[in-house]
């Protein structure tokens, strides 16, 4: 895999995608393994966005934001990242994606401890209408952690970067990954050594915990699973 030169975005700067609109660069917002982050507004109507941008100079970078274009862009579901519009400067791929709130999973779940169990259920079955989106349109997204987890109001949850790894990544994997969070947020920590065990976990509710065993059985379905988890809630 062939590495690119590396490409810092500045305030002020103005980008033209692949459908022409103009993206105005605010601010740099943050960078993982393989993408950089900028805060940015669309010209054509002044909506609030991200640039997601390829670490040039991170090998194989470039082909997983391409990846998560063709996974994202066609779909449209309040619970997925959505992706607005797609560009390259100087050979690096970009993505114009939604604005999402800061906080992830992981943060409220390591500044807080566990959740209330009507909030870890309003998240858990967001994180399951997500992977039904993905799993009918026969995609996996292969790294549903706490970190790709953004949580928001008014949509309890909504999930980012999917990274299903060729040969690997699978809807029952998927689904091991969505129940190893449900425990996460019910316990508070992680299990040391393995997956969480919430069926050990005095004073656990018993429909949650049939809700849990359900989620790691091979030939589960999101979408099932999902219209459980939102009985249990209607039931709280």
């Amino acid at each position: 895999m062939t590495s690119l030169t590396a490409v810092l975005l500045k305030s002020g700067q103005r980008l033209t995608t692949d459908r022409g609109d103009t993206v105005l660069v605010q601010a740099w917002a943050g960078e993982g393994s393989y993408s950089r982050v900028y805060r940015a507004t669309l010209a054509s109507d002044s909506t609030v966005c991200a640039i997601k941008l390829a670490r040039g100079e991170t090998p194989g970078a470039a082909a997983l934001l391409e990846q998560q274009r063709r996974i994202l862009a066609p779909l449209s579901h309040e619970n997925l990242v959505r992706v607005f519009d797609w560009g390259r400067v100087s050979e690096s791929p970009f993505l114009i994606m939604e604005w999402l709130p800061e906080e992830t999973l992981e943060q409220r779940v390591a500044s807080r401890g566990s959740l209330p169990l009507r909030l870890a259920l309003s998240i858990f079955s967001a994180i399951l209408a997500a992977l039904d989106c993905l799993h009918t349109a026969g995609v996996s997204h292969g790294d549903v952690f706490g970190r790709n987890v953004h949580l928001d109001r008014e949509r309890a949850a909504v999930l980012v970067d999917p990274h299903p790894a060729p040969g690997t990544s699978t809807p029952h994997q998927d689904l091991l990954q969505a129940s190893d969070l449900l425990a996460l947020m019910l316990a508070g920590s992680a299990a040391a050594g393995g997956p969480m065990e919430l069926d050990k976990r005095p004073g656990m509710n018993r429909s949650v915990i049939q809700l849990w065993r359900e989620s790691r059985t091979p030939g589960s379905r999101a979408g099932k699973l999902r219209s459980e988890a939102d009985s249990i809630l209607r039931g709280l």
